[in-house]
Parts: C-alpha cells; sequence; structure tokens
C-alpha cells in the first residue's frame, strides 16, 4: 500500500521528467536520496499548478485551515527524511506535529492534497500545499460474461468496493 500512495503522490505533484527516477529511489536504497530532493529544490520537482499556497510563513493552523477546505480525509501518509516517522499513517494534527519544524524534509499525503515541507537552513522552512481534483482510485477488471462485467475498485488509503454484473455495452 505504501508503494501506491507514493506512486499517486508522485503522478499527481511531481513533473513528469522526474516522476520516474523518483519512484525508483523512493522504492528502494536510494530512499533518503528522493526525499532529499525536496530539501532545497521543491520548486523544481512540484507542478506549478497544483500549488495553491506556499510560503516561509505557513504555520500549523494555517495550514489545516486551508486543508479543510479541500480535503477531509482521515489517514494521512508521512514521507520523510527521518525514518522514525517515515511511512507512517495518521491523522492530520498528528502527522503535522510529527514533521513540521523537524528541520529535514518531509511530505504528507492524503488522497488528491500532499503537504511539503523542505529542509531547514536558517528561520522557517519552505512549506507547500499541493492539491488536485482528482482522487486515485484503481479500477481491475474482475471478471466478464457475455454482456456482465465485475469490478474492484480500490483507493490508496483502503477503501475498497466490488461492484458485480454491471451492464456493458461494447467490447473490454
Amino acid at each position: 500500500m505504501d508503494n501506491e500512495i507514493e506512486k499517486k503522490f508522485i503522478q499527481q505533484f511531481i513533473v513528469k521528467n522526474i516522476r520516474e527516477r523518483l519512484l525508483f529511489e523512493l522504492s528502494g536504497k536510494k530512499r533518503q536520496d528522493g526525499i532529499g530532493r525536496f530539501c532545497h529544490n521543491a520548486d523544481d520537482l512540484l507542478l506549478k499548478e497544483k500549488i495553491i499556497l506556499s510560503g516561509k510563513e505557513l504555520f500549523h493552523n494555517e495550514i489545516v485551515k486551508t486543508v479543510e477546505k479541500y480535503d477531509l480525509s482521515k489517514q494521512w501518509y508521512i514521507i520523510a527524511y527521518n525514518p522514525i516517522f517515515d511511512k507512517k499513517i495518521c491523522k492530520l494534527s498528528e502527522a503535522l506535529n510529527l514533521v513540521l519544524g523537524n528541520g529535514m524534509a518531509a511530505i504528507i499525503v492524503s488522497d488528491n492534497i500532499a503537504i511539503i515541507e523542505t529542509e531547514q537552513c536558517f528561520g522557517t522552512p519552505m512549506r507547500y500545499i499541493c492539491y488536485t481534483k482528482f482522487r486515485f482510485i484503481l479500477v481491475t477488471i474482475l471478471s466478464y460474461h457475455g454482456f456482465f462485467v465485475n469490478i474492484n475498485v480500490h483507493s490508496a488509503f483502503g477503501f475498497n468496493l466490488v461492484l458485480t454484473n454491471l451492464r456493458c455495452w461494447g467490447k473490454i
């Protein structure tokens, strides 16, 4: 599941020319290198059109207030340079308390929103809130018989729905 959440994050918010490399780094021994890219180069990695708010003056309360306008997810996934917090799933307030001001790069991801904090060199680190209207789901055709199809719908955070005996008007 961790890998699916990270894939979704990369597909939704990262510029196309770095996606494959970043996915490779996050999924293996170079994980720290992949996360480290956000320390000083987040501007070059993030899709500009997905950034809804950024700055050094984004603090806990403002982040929560902004995120609540777009997403009310109960589960958030942390991608963090610090291995103690990395790959942890928790509520938004807990995730923010764990990673904000920690000094190193961190990403907090939900279905369609990401909060990115860069490395803290001096003062407050740069923070970004990215949003996409589309939620990530995986649709799998389980089986089909004539005009009827069975489909499995699965979100990155474990929502699972099986649709059976759906009428299909065309070839699959």
